[in-house]
């Protein structure tokens, strides 16, 4: 079994070599490529240190500009599915650094467009690819790498190829895709959302019923991700609610009732608010024979000047808790007290308000913190 292995990491070794010097033809290096795939494809996850030694050569060679910037379309299809094999291979970890990936990305969609053609020479090279993107989630290594713009053409090609006579495992493929992207992105875009909200238009219904399928389960999958976002962008777009399919317009109906709901509970907040106060901090000022005033009028000044020395705003249910949280910091450390500064959350560039100083032309994402990591499981598509 040992010569047996070790004779499967010499055939490594030795596409890898080819490879890194490859031929400029690609009639001579197409047929390289297919055999670097076969053997990568009989590679388990997680090999031995000695087949990561074997594979060195060939993960550097696949990467290199000869074969990612070949001139021939079928080369770089090749290219992409060898990396898709060694991207199974090494997971969870991403077999290449970040600039790398972003170019792997790129041409991994360029390759879809092979979907369309169902006799086209790379087409089941692209279906495979597909399968690997929402098998081992590339696609949330996309939304770490920041490749917005990459994401975007992706799913408008999807949109494009999509075909009724195209197996189930490609419309699943493309579903969970989508799906995916949508619900861990930090905020949807209206780049994004514009054309999935394009296909389920009444009107394309019967002119592709797949592809409004498509776009369909992508917005009810993703319901609860969108529901703050399609409202908006349905206006931006100057059309209706009645224009597209009824899971549009009951996704809207859901987040208006919500609205409404969230309104009357800041309502009653206030109203609740206001009432505490004027029952706790106002009290009657009672002057004895004296003239002078009781002690329990002056226990209630103090508690109202207490309460002003902390902040408190009595307007907001939910800053009261925040200011009470800080009154009691201040109490603890009486001797030094300690200024406490709330950080502004980030907010969709539509619920922004302009006065609060936000700029509406402002809609970047910051790169996540924890990088998320390629599966290492395959999952039913």
């Amino acid at each position: 079994m040992a010569s047996a292995s070790n004779g499967f990491e010499a055939k490594l070794r030795d596409v890898g070599n080819r490879l890194l010097h490859p031929p400029s033809s690609a009639d001579e290096l197409l047929p390289l490529l297919e055999k670097a795939e076969s053997y990568l494809a009989k590679v388990e996850q997680q090999p031995c240190m000695s087949t990561k030694i074997a594979l060195s050569t060939l993960m550097e060679a696949l990467v290199a500009d000869q074969i990612l910037k070949h001139g021939n379309g079928d080369v770089k299809v090749s290219a992409v599915a060898c990396i898709s094999e060694i991207t199974r291979i090494t997971a969870p970890d991403a077999p290449y650094d970040d600039n790398q990936m972003t170019e792997i990305f790129r041409l991994t969609v360029a390759s879809f467009e092979n979907l369309s053609d169902m006799r086209s020479p790379c087409y089941s090279k692209a279906v495979s690819i597909l399968k690997s993107v929402a098998t081992y989630r590339w696609c949330l290594v996309m939304l770490d790498l920041e490749c917005d713009r990459i994401i975007i053409d992706m799913f408008q090609l999807f949109l494009n190829v999509i075909r009724s006579d195209h197996p189930e495992e490609v419309f699943s493929a493309m579903e969970t895709i989508m799906t995916l992207v949508i619900d861990e992105s930090d905020y949807v875009s209206i780049e994004l959302l514009s054309p999935i909200l394009a296909t389920v238009r009444k009107d394309n219904k019967n002119v592709s019923p797949i592809c409004w399928r498509l776009g369909e389960k992508a917005i009810t999958n993703c319901a609860a991700k969108l529901r703050p976002y399609l409202m908006e962008v349905v206006k931006c777009l100057g059309t209706r609610l009645s224009d597209y399919a009824p899971a549009v317009a009951t996704i809207c109906q859901n987040e208006s009732n919500t609205r409404q709901y969230n309104l009357n509970v800041s309502g009653s907040r206030a109203h609740l608010v206001a009432k505490v106060f004027s029952e706790d901090v106002v009290c009657p000022r009672e002057v004895g024979p004296s003239g002078e005033e009781s002690l329990k009028s002056m226990i209630c000044n103090d508690a109202s000047q207490t309460k002003k020395d902390t902040f408190i705003d009595y307007n907001s249910f939910d800053r009261l808790n925040q200011r009470s949280t800080r009154k009691k910091l201040l109490v603890e450390t009486a001797d030094k007290p300690v200024k406490i500064t709330q950080k502004r959350s980030w907010k969709p560039y539509f619920l922004v308000n302009p006065e609060e100083g936000y700029d509406y032309c402002w809609i970047g994402r910051r790169k996540r913190a924890n990088p998320r990591k390629i599966i290492t499981e395959a999952s039913s598509i």
